[in-house]
């Protein structure tokens, strides 16, 4: 394994934007290509799974898994992709939200998502635009009614399936060292770097070595592995008797040699997988993480669910199963993060801070900064952004204001905590709120 360096409210949601995304994969003549071949403008900024969502796309077919789309429109707009004239219809126990559900034909009888479709990306900032990151443009090309949208799409010269790149949001990334499905090797060189940074804002990526191409192996890093957070990832265990045992160790403690954007290193959990289920394919949709859990086997579903709970307390764990003829179509490298794909909320508030950790306080106090963004472009309410914090086993929390800091950059506040006696836990958590 190995590490390249080069050189990190919801909101209405707009159904034109999506058309954009959606259209990548309608099947069209192009006398010219029409994706955009010199890279977006900086900073450019690929959102994590665990930031907020405003949409989840799922394509509809024979791999339904009908509960995870009930609850998924629940929260979300629900995209559904299908080659039909119509929205295939959804069994009757199954409430799923229609009102939150939008239905578009497409030239294609089958599709993954996240492998197929282009990321969405920041661009310039949070400036919302989408990276293609495959060769052919015949195979997913783009109408020219996507593009007169207004959103632009950029061709990142690379070929990658999305279920082999997660990200921290942050500019670190990680993938299964072979990028390509045929098995070339895309070895590490200041050309792929450039371009990983230039279209994804990665300058740190991760290429961790593969195991061997057999069935059920792992094919993408989310059968693998897992970023929960900036500075937590989940790694699949094996039984000491399976064959990839060596490689779930190798993986768990190539990471926990590795730093975090936080400049710690990461903090490493495992999820048991007795029969390698796919229990790292998961998905994270704001404050709820949906795992595929697995026909006959309910002590490891029950152990995975416990190890998402115990890994990321405040969030909603829920267990999806997809049975199809009554038989479990869940694979170890194939399961509900390769059949859907986040669409991030393009007008979130962002807030970037690294949390303060054993730090003494200064004579002055404790100092807590942050780069906090409102991408809606409205102003922030009145008292926010604002520290909330309390003294530990106290139950008073405390607000202090933050102050712009433009001296340090775009979006910077900053904000200093009453100095305390030495030995004291300080509890606390930023809060922001704008006017949209």
């Amino acid at each position: 394994m190995y590490c390249c360096h080069a050189t990190a409210k919801h909101l209405r949601f707009r159904s034109f934007v999506l058309i954009l995304l959606l259209s990548l994969v309608a099947e069209t003549a192009q006398a010219v290509d029409p994706l955009l071949t010199t890279p977006p403008p900086a900073p450019v900024r690929t959102p994590a799974e665990f930031e907020p969502m405003q949409a989840v796309i799922v394509f509809r077919g024979f791999r339904d898994a009908y509960d995870f789309q009930e609850y998924a429109s629940e929260q979300v707009t629900l995209i559904m992709l299908s080659d039909q004239e119509e929205m295939p219809p959804i069994p009757p126990e199954y409430d799923v939200n229609l009102a939150n559900c939008e239905f578009y034909q497409i030239d294609s009888d089958f599709l993954v998502p996240r492998d197929e479709l282009p990321w969405f990306i920041f661009a310039d900032h949070n400036e919302p635009a989408f990276v293609h990151n495959h060769l052919e443009t015949s195979r997913y090309a783009t109408p020219e009614y996507g593009l007169e949208q207004g959103y632009p799409v950029y061709r990142s010269g690379l070929e990658i399936d999305g279920g082999n790149f997660m990200t921290d949001g942050q500019g670190i990334a990680v993938s299964l060292e072979t990028f390509l499905p045929n098995g070339k090797r895309q070895t590490p060189n200041k050309g792929l770097e450039q371009r990983a940074l230039d279209y994804w804002g990665v300058h740190t990526h991760h290429l961790i070595r593969d195991v061997v191409r057999e069935p059920d192996y792992y094919f993408h890093i989310d059968c693998l592995a897992k970023f929960l957070a900036p500075d937590t990832i989940m790694v699949a265990r094996v039984p000491t008797s399976h064959e990839c045992w060596n490689k779930t160790e190798e993986t768990a403690a190539y990471f926990r040699r590795q730093v975090s954007c936080y400049g710690t290193p990461y903090r490493v959990v495992r999820v048991d997988t007795p029969g390698r289920e796919p229990y790292t394919n998961s998905l994270i949709v704001n404050h709820r993480v949906y795992v595929p859990v697995c026909e006959g086997r309910p002590d490891a579903n029950a152990n995975a669910i416990a190890s998402y709970e115990a890994a990321m307390p405040g969030y909603e764990v829920i267990g999806i199963s997809k049975l199809f003829g009554g038989v479990d179509t869940w694979l170890p490298d194939w399961a509900l993060h390769c059949d859907t794909m986040g669409i991030p909320d393009q007008q979130m508030l962002y807030i970037e801070h690294t949390p303060v950790l054993d730090r003494p306080a200064t004579a002055e106090g404790l100092p807590i900064g942050a780069k906090i963004v409102a991408f809606s472009g409205e102003p922030f309410i009145a008292e926010t952004p604002e520290v909330i914090w309390k003294v530990k086993d106290q139950d008073v929390w405390n607000r202090t204001g933050m102050t712009p800091r433009s001296e340090l950059g775009a979006g910077q506040y900053s904000a200093m905590l009453p100095t305390q006696p030495v030995g004291t836990v300080i509890q606390y958590y930023l809060h922001a709120e704008d006017a949209s």
